[in-house]
């Protein structure tokens, strides 16, 4: 149950944040603090903590993304017409990514014991959008990018932006880089250490312990996957039984089944609740990404011809676009200039 009765020790519960928490994220704080047990107890020993929802949490964290929020995502052109002709973009589950460890990563290395069942549970809330930094493209970094996931120039390179003024207030969703390096990993490391000593001193035991973690370790990839300079847009409402959102189905390039979740391009609050928001004296805050289309890259074996096609295409279909996206050819583009 939840209760504001004094059968919660609030002074253990502050202790957890100095002495576990806080070296992983300086800004956490609940919103819920859950009891199951005898009606008469007197102290709680074992407590269900439900940290904030919004991106808030994540502040002054490696999770929080600090740079500019624009990105690059590489992708097929049928992919391409179809964010465009939607208005929205899919973040698949973690069972639909390539990698077949992901979440797993992490997981070796602070030797948690979890069942497949579990891994599989777990890896169907999280939702994930892959992107790049923009600027890689001038950089000319790319190259791995487009060769295993835009069709080895053949697709398209679509820079997204996002409303990083409101990224704190984002409901279930956060942005970081992703990071290779298992030294990353030591904090959560530290904190099982901390926790350890903690239950020890203060006698209470936080059941949902490990699930706080479980988001992050969308964060975590194997060193082999270094050159994709990955960030990810992650979307996450829990692990619980209800925590399950609105999910449409697909297939896998492997031909398994998947889900996923949408995020509309130019979102914005309907006026009829803007206005109602407003006169509730309520600040109607960007609880999800605003994300715009910016600029879409052709990749570098496209022809001339086939571009002029595209083009009219991708330009017909955004017609309805406030922010209409910019149509550019690949950095790379004179690396594989056609030969006559």
């Amino acid at each position: 149950m939840e209760t504001g009765e004094d059968i919660f020790d609030r002074d253990a519960v502050i202790a957890f944040y100095k002495d576990v928490l806080n070296n992983l994220l300086p800004n956490a704080r609940h919103q819920a603090l859950r009891f199951f047990g005898a009606a008469e107890a007197k102290r709680a020993s074992h407590i269900d903590l439900d940290l904030i929802s919004t991106n808030e949490l994540n502040r002054g964290s490696a999770y929080f993304y600090k740079k500019q929020y624009s990105f690059i995502h590489y992708t097929t052109l049928p992919v391409l017409l179809n964010i465009i002709k939607e208005k929205k973009i899919r973040l698949y589950n973690l069972n639909g990514m390539d990698d077949q460890e992901e979440f797993v990563v992490p997981l070796k290395h602070l030797n948690k014991k979890i069942s497949d069942y579990e891994i599989d549970e777990i890896k169907k809330r999280i939702f994930c959008f892959s992107m790049c930094e923009a600027d890689l493209e001038s950089k000319e970094q790319t190259l791995p990018m487009w060769r295993s996931y835009a069709q080895d120039g053949q697709g398209v390179g679509v820079v997204f932006s996002m409303n990083k003024r409101f990224a704190k207030d984002w409901v279930h969703s956060m942005l970081s880089k992703v990071y290779y390096d298992p030294r990353h990993l030591q904090k959560f490391i530290k904190a099982q250490e901390l926790y350890k000593s903690f239950t020890s001193k203060y006698n209470l035991h936080i059941n949902n312990f490990d699930e706080m973690f479980y988001r992050y370790f969308a964060f975590h990839k194997n060193k082999i996957y270094s050159n994709e300079k990955e960030v990810r847009l992650i979307y996450c409402e829990g692990f619980g039984s209800l925590d399950l959102p609105n999910v449409h189905v697909d297939i896998t390039k492997k031909n398994s089944k998947t889900t996923f979740v949408e995020l509309d391009l130019e979102w914005e609050w309907g006026e009829e609740k803007r206005k109602w928001i407003l006169s509730q004296k309520i600040e109607p805050k960007n609880v999800r990404p605003i994300i715009f289309m910016d600029k879409i890259f052709f990749g570098y074996r496209i022809s001339n011809n086939a571009k002029y096609e595209i083009a009219d295409v991708i330009m017909e279909n955004a017609k309805n676009y406030k922010h209409k996206p910019k149509i550019v050819n690949s950095s790379l583009q004179e690396y594989f200039e056609f030969k006559k």
